[in-house]
């Protein structure tokens, strides 16, 4: 799913605010950041900086 209006960035704190933040909302210059969420809806584990060439199996392992 891809949060176009960064709505989702923002309601999870990593939007980003000010020039810098505006800059990075740019095409092509956003960051990724995957969340873990656990059976209760808590977030279980943060990956900031995700290896893309091996983010499946980077999310596995915290599952």
């Amino acid at each position: 799913m891809a949060d176009t209006d960064r709505s989702v960035a923002k309601a999870y704190g990593v939007a980003g605010s000010g020039l810098f933040g505006v800059a990075r909302g740019l095409p092509g210059m956003n960051e990724r950041v995957t969340f873990i969420i656990d059976e209760k809806g808590r977030i279980a584990h943060v990956i900031d900086n995700p290896d893309t060439r091996n983010h499946g199996a980077e999310v596995l392992k915290h599952l």
